[in-house]
């Protein structure tokens, strides 16, 4: 029987779609707590996680001085146009499959639910030496009034870290670290220089939605790039045709997007 190279790239397409390779990121539940590790909690949207995220986690890993960073999804409530949880998530994952210090939720809590229940296991076990770091961009730093509230939220978070974009939003965050140390003299604040100059998530969407046409989205990651595409998110058209990288370029995959409930942007 003869087996033509188009039956070779259909078949490779069809196994890597049933069989996905699996994500070798650290999964929350299988983190193991010990005295004196340092870890960071940074939260957002992600929608998607872009270069501008990955470098607030590297640079807190680094300048934070940090054992791991757990990265997590929040539920979204304030922007209804955002993917849902699992897809945000699992974008996290794509990106984070193959980092040792990386570690992201296993699901089904959604949200800020995973940090307080991370939060309650950490508290738990008693490890006083844990410390919990905070990870915030300058852009959540808003007032006083807004960190108050994230401080009543995060109970057993000793330090916070927040990334400054700019000169200028280092002069606003000194302001407010004053006020809230006066109020919390136990909370350590570090501020750090962002060495990322900002991205702009609605503008990463619009150039996904052309990325089928061969275009380059420089501000996303291949694995990340994969998965949108994968998944026919951010307006992708119907019956798209996609060339799978990782069965030697010659599958192609004709996907039609059908019921899929398309996202306005942002």
């Amino acid at each position: 029987m003869k087996i033509s190279l188009k039956n070779i790239c259909l078949g490779i397409a069809t196994f890597l779609i049933l069989f996905p390779r699996i994500s070798e990121a650290i999964l929350l539940s299988e983190l193991t707590l010990k005295e004196g590790q340092r870890i960071g909690i940074y939260i957002g949207t992600f929608d998607p996680i872009h270069v501008g995220h990955s470098s607030v986690v590297e640079q807190s890993l680094k300048d934070g001085k940090l054992d791991y960073v757990l990265v997590i999804p929040n539920s979204a409530a304030h922007k209804p146009n955002a993917l849902p949880f699992i897809h945000r998530l699992q974008m996290v994952k794509s990106l984070y499959e193959d980092s040792p210090n990386i570690v992201v939720p296993d699901g089904p809590e959604i949200g800020n639910d995973i940090a307080y229940s991370f939060l309650d296991k950490v508290n738990s076990q008693k490890l006083p030496a844990v410390r919990l770091i905070q990870i915030y961009g300058d852009d959540v730093v808003a007032s006083v009034e807004t960190q108050r509230k994230e401080r009543a939220q995060y109970k057993g978070i000793s330090e916070w870290i927040i990334m400054a974009r700019s000169d200028e939003s280092i002069g606003q965050i000194d302001e407010i670290k004053k006020a809230l140390v006066k109020e919390n003299p136990d909370l350590k604040i570090q501020v750090l220089k962002s060495t990322d100059p900002g991205h702009s998530s609605t503008k990463i969407k619009a150039s996904i939605a052309h990325a089928h046409e061969g275009k380059k989205v420089s501000d996303l990651d291949e694995r990340v790039l994969s998965y949108i595409k994968a998944e026919g998110l951010y307006q992708i058209p119907k019956g798209n045709v996609l060339v799978n990288q990782e069965a030697d370029k010659c599958s192609i995959l004709y996907r039609s997007l059908g019921d899929f409930n398309v996202p306005e942007a942002e």
